[in-house]
């Protein structure tokens, strides 16, 4: 079993993940003397002590695939056990979410210190990987050992070029976009999450850019890493983000399954970031119900870290269930509820004014307010899926994930309307 972990931000050392009696992650000195260091989590504050092992292993379950046949994969890969977590991730740390890159002790220097490079790919490499990914998800074929992406569908990252081309990034340089192909068998999934975040985006809503790309005859989503920044001279620069399971030291996502609620959010939102993070949050949380997205747990929302300021980072992984449960049952989607409740609520099309103004006032959030940007995303969300789905050119999906949206679309405006008849 791996002992020990040395782990980095923005090529900075920021301290040791050691394995002894427990998992505990304990920051170096000199980083916390430096100015406004930037913590690693804010499950994990800075101070001398060691963290919790909790939040350590919190924090490095979200680093890793989420999948536990990719994970064997892996596993196989690098040598160690399937549930050597630190194993794990130091075969994988040179390229991992956010600004984090780890390493074990024994490669660190010249691991940190090599810039890397790029190998270019064409399209039939691209299209030859996805191949391979629908033939076996769980074959992510982390090829040189040296990134790491959380989540449980299959993927992998590529790096653009300055010439617009593509290529695979290798040793400790960065990606800066991820190719998601969808599941097998959920048919269109890479489409609609891409429809879906785009509108959300003609909404005004902040989510992460993506394309709906074909290589030869092979279609994905590819999305632009909001952890990345490309600067003029092509150089890519890192952005330290962690997801709400690891910023709240939770390993389990869904509410249902134990993981974090709305309530347990805003407040870690209040408590580090300003207001406007904590109404995007509460915008998402909408957005997904109108969308029927089911997908919307901790794991699946980010924030941004920088030195002591904190945001909420744009929104990910949205696509809608509602396409996959017709014709009198349900498809790969076992579920047509809300990950997080609203005031008690999962459902969808149950969710009422009544449940909304009960969770924005819980939670200290002006209830007028998020009511009329309710309504709002309900009047526009059609219109701007039904502009994206035409410009996607996909008529025989149109319907199927129009509709359902459009109608609880504007089941929800006719309530939000009954409900300020009621109060004139």
């Amino acid at each position: 079993m791996t002992r020990s972990l040395v782990v980095f931000l923005h090529g900075e050392r920021v301290g040791v993940i050691t394995r002894d009696t427990a998992v505990r992650f304990t920051y170096d000195e000199t980083y916390l003397a430096a100015p406004n260091p930037t913590p690693l989590s804010l499950s994990m504050p800075l101070r001398p002590q060691p963290q919790s092992q909790r939040a350590t292993i919190a924090w490095i379950q979200g680093l890793l695939p989420a999948n536990d046949a990719v994970r064997a994969h892996l596993a196989d890969r690098a040598g160690v056990k399937v549930t050597d977590i630190m194993g794990l991730l130091g075969s994988v740390g040179l390229d991992c979410p956010g600004a984090v890159q780890v390493t074990t002790p024994d490669q660190t220097e010249q691991a940190i210190a090599q810039v890397g490079g790029c190998d270019p790919v064409n399209e039939t490499w691209i299209r030859d990987r996805l191949t391979a990914l629908a033939e076996d998800e769980s074959d992510w074929r982390i090829e040189d050992g040296h990134w790491s992406l959380g989540g449980g569908q299959s993927k992998f990252p590529l790096r653009l070029l300055q010439d617009g081309g593509w290529a695979v990034p290798t040793g400790s340089a960065a990606s800066t976009h991820i190719v998601k192909p969808g599941i097998v068998g959920v048919r269109l999934l890479a489409a609609n999450e891409h429809v879906c975040l785009r509108a959300l985006s003609d909404c005004g809503v902040p989510t992460a850019p993506t394309q709906y790309t074909t290589f030869q005859d092979r279609s994905s989503m590819v999305v632009t890493r909001f952890d990345r920044v490309i600067e003029s001279d092509g150089t890519v620069l890192r952005r330290h983000t962690e997801d709400l399971c690891q910023a709240l030291g939770l390993v389990r996502a869904y509410e249902r399954q134990g993981g974090p609620q709305a309530r347990s959010v805003l407040e870690l939102l209040g408590a580090w970031a300003d207001e406007s993070s904590r109404q995007r949050f509460a915008e998402a949380l909408m957005a997904n119900y109108l969308l029927g997205a089911p997908d919307g747990h901790s794991r699946n929302y980010s924030l941004l870290l920088s030195g002591s300021q904190v945001a909420l980072a744009p929104l990910y992984d949205v696509a809608s269930a509602l396409p996959y449960d017709v014709e009198g049952g349900p498809g790969v989607f076992t579920t047509r509820r809300l990950a997080m409740a609203i005031a008690g609520e999962s459902r969808f099309g149950l969710i009422t004014p009544q449940h909304w103004m009960r969770f924005l006032s819980a939670n200290q959030l002006n209830p007028e307010w998020g009511l009329q940007r309710l309504w709002e995303l309900a009047n526009k969300l059609p219109d701007a899926l039904s502009d994206q789905l035409g410009a996607l050119g996909l008529p025989e999906f149109t319907g199927r994930l129009l509709s359902p949206i459009a109608q609880l679309c504007r089941h929800t405006q006719d309530q939000l309307m009954s409900k300020e008849l009621r109060r004139r």
